[in-house]
């Protein structure tokens, strides 16, 4: 994830420290700068933008630095997440023996569950910094995508899909979007 997205992501996050976890809320700007890209016509915040604010939320929690995604064991996003929304994050921070963190975390917004995730992280070494812009995102090794596609699903599938609900397209009927030029 770019450093750019990640540090807006930032800056939209009230985190609350307590006992075994955290509380926080992300206000969604209108202009966080992938919502040209994830859709120009309906903006939806990916999830792997919500992956980041959990981590974010967490790293600040726990004191540490910055948190690198170790394992993302379940990811369930239930109702999209627009521009303007404002999410409220509920996790558990429980240590492991490998210094890693377990993160339960469960989303919601407009008083309905948006996500819910289960992932592994660890603090980042010193001097390194998460989302460096171009790097694919790794999990234990392997990036995202290949995970996905290891899991059986095909590649042209390697995006997360959400149970999003019907909405009227702008378009005619059979009608496609254009595809972006790719530079």
């Amino acid at each position: 994830m770019s450093t750019g997205v990640r540090d807006q992501l930032k800056s939209m996050l009230q985190t609350q420290p307590r006992e075994g976890g955290f509380t926080a809320t992300l206000t969604v700007d209108a202009s966080l700068s992938i919502f040209p890209d994830h859709f120009a016509s309906r903006p939806i915040l990916p999830g792997v933008c919500m992956i980041q604010a959990v981590l974010i939320a967490a790293a600040e929690a726990s004191g540490a630095a910055e948190l690198r995604l170790s394992a993302l064991k379940t990811a369930k996003m239930t109702a999209p997440v627009r521009p303007g929304d404002v999410v409220s994050i509920d996790a558990t921070l429980t240590p492991t023996t490998e210094g890693k963190t377990t993160i339960l975390a469960k989303l919601t917004c407009r008083d309905q569950r948006c996500a819910e995730f289960s992932m592994t992280a660890l603090p980042l070494p010193s001097g390194e910094r998460a989302g460096v812009r171009g790097e694919a995102i790794q999990v234990d090794g392997s990036s995202l995508a290949q995970k996905f596609v290891s899991a059986g699903h095909s590649a042209n599938q390697a995006s997360f899909s959400t149970a999003l609900p019907p909405h009227p397209s702008p378009l005619p009927s059979g009608a496609r979007e254009p595809e972006r030029a790719r530079s």
